[in-house]
């Protein structure tokens, strides 16, 4: 305590204490040797035949410190009651200023760590405990469950139920409460004669147990109560409500136009020379209108597969497959489409209105419509159930059950002699099926190229200088010969996927898929 009398007066290392307090620390000092007079009993009076001993603990606080002593209560065969005093503890209070009853919590606390440490060094062995303290807020506060309470009390009220349960804990007076002195601070003379902190107080060498009588006082506070929270269920989820309001994508984007249209008109106001929107919304306006319900703005997470599609957000922040089918000689919504989730509402709505656009169409031309400008993460499920919530469920029994299983839906074509005509007219149908079939491959098969299964994620480019071993299937590794990068050749994207190599027989240009690169000296005995 006089330790934090001098933080307090903010005392520098070497300046001289105040005179308060050298003059308590002098008179202290002066009393010490009066201690070699102090004798204490090292037995507790345990273990004889017949006895039967008891645990009692006693925590106290004050402003300046807290503190936790235990006793050994025996009760010999003849009846005789002996009190020894076992071990204390204590504390200085923080500096800061604390309230008393988290004071006389922290006593208490103090009172289950000493429990502990004193049963563990006498092996665990199993006593009766009661523990004793004047606070009764603290008592409140032990007596019922952490929950109530404000996270400072309940950790600690946790904490003290670990060692000690709330039964264990009992209301005594001040000044019967041999931990008072320990927490105010005595000299050593006065403790020489401090007859209840050595041997507990008076009521423990009576005959007298009414602590075990079991009708302990239920104490009541509201000081330290949670706060209580009013919580409110809303719907939480990142979708606009007006998303699952409209049955149909075309007229979702019609009203999507509206909305903007209204903000244009509203702003125009302010604005000089700008006229207003009006009249059916136009092509521009859907278009607008479309790109802010599939706008995006949150990252993406290092471990999600959409980095298998390399995306990125164009400049209206929609966010787009960057693919592999850049250099394609597609359109650009088919090189890099929108990409959407399936439990989207929008997902919903768009792939519903392409199952109607598609005079409900199977669920492999409905994929192939969508992937022309969408990329919907799951979209084979999704297809799936909306394809089937929309097929008649009655169908009439024909022929084709039986041939295929499935009712056939095509429109039977009647029986052709083969094609008669001119040689210019063969040319034709032979150019126009090799147009369909480029067609459907190319919105069939080529869009779904765009998912990565290797090499999505970045790694160090070959340059020039670096040694490699030539790949071989002829020969085992062992006999591959080595080369070096003498020239590199690097695509459009700046990454380098084919190399000069030099070996020892000559120069050839190699795939780096065929190339094996060795690490240098650099690379083995690098800081990092």
């Amino acid at each position: 305590m006089w330790f934090q009398d001098t933080w307090r007066v903010q005392v520098g290392w070497y300046e001289p204490i105040p005179t308060t307090i050298a003059t308590q620390w002098l008179e202290h000092r002066s009393q010490l040797h009066r201690m070699a007079d102090l004798k204490v009993s090292r037995w507790f009076g345990t273990g004889t035949t017949g006895s039967f001993t008891e645990l009692h603990l006693f925590a106290d606080a004050s402003e300046r410190a807290y503190a936790a002593v235990m006793y050994a209560r025996t009760i010999h065969a003849d009846g005789q009651i002996v009190v020894s005093i076992i071990s204390s503890k204590t504390k200085v209070a923080p500096i800061k200023p604390t309230s008393l009853p988290r004071l006389e919590l922290c006593a208490a606390h103090l009172a289950a760590k000493l429990a502990r440490s004193v049963l563990y060094s006498w092996g665990n062995q199993r006593y009766l405990m009661f523990v004793w303290t004047d606070s009764t807020i603290t008592l409140a506060w032990l007596q019922a469950h952490p929950s109530r309470w404000e996270t400072f009390v309940a950790n600690r009220v946790s904490e003290v139920h670990e060692v000690l349960p709330a039964e264990c804990w009992n209301h005594v007076r001040s000044e019967n409460n041999p931990a008072d002195c320990a927490s105010r601070g005595v000299t050593p003379l006065k403790l020489l004669h401090q007859e209840q902190w050595w041997n507990g107080p008076s009521f423990l060498r009576s005959s007298n147990a009414f602590w075990k009588s079991g009708s302990s006082k239920t104490h009541v506070t509201e000081f330290g109560l949670r706060k209580k929270v009013r919580a409110h269920l809303t719907h939480s989820d990142n979708h606009w409500s007006v998303m699952t309001k409209y049955l149909s994508y075309s007229k979702l984007k019609r009203v999507m136009a509206y909305v903007l249209r209204f903000v244009f008109n509203a702003r125009s106001i302010t604005l000089h020379n700008a006229e207003k929107r009006c009249g059916p919304v136009s092509s521009t306006e859907i278009a607008e209108a479309e790109r802010r319900l599939i706008n995006a703005k949150r990252p993406i997470p290092l471990r999600s597969s959409l980095l298998r599609l390399q995306p990125f957000l164009d400049s209206n922040g929609i966010l787009r497959i960057g693919g592999r089918l850049k250099s394609a000689k597609l359109a650009y919504e088919s090189k890099h489409p929108a990409i959407l989730h399936k439990n989207a509402p929008l997902s919903k709505l768009i792939v519903a209105d392409i199952h109607r656009f598609t005079l409900h169409g199977g669920p492999q031309l409905m994929q192939v419509v969508l992937q022309r400008r969408y990329w919907v993460i799951g979209a084979r499920n999704l297809i799936r159930n909306i394809y089937h919530k929309n097929v008649v469920d009655l169908e009439v029994l024909t022929p084709g059950h039986f041939m295929v299983g499935e009712p056939l839906k095509s429109i039977p074509e009647p029986e052709g002699q083969g094609f008669r005509g001119t040689l210019h007219q063969r040319w034709q149908l032979i150019s126009a099926i090799r147009r369909h079939f480029w067609r459907r491959w190319r919105d069939e098969y080529l869009v779904s190229l765009q998912r990565r299964a290797k090499w999505f994620r970045p790694s160090r480019n070959f340059k020039e200088g670096d040694i490699v071993a030539v790949f071989n299937e002829l020969s085992p590794p062992t006999k591959w010969l080595l080369a070096r990068v003498i020239h590199c050749h690097p695509g459009a994207d700046g990454r380098v996927r084919v190399v000069t190599v030099k070996t020892s027989t000559g120069e050839f240009v190699r795939s780096i898929a065929k190339l094996w690169l060795l690490p240098t000296k650099k690379d083995l005995f690098s800081e990092e």
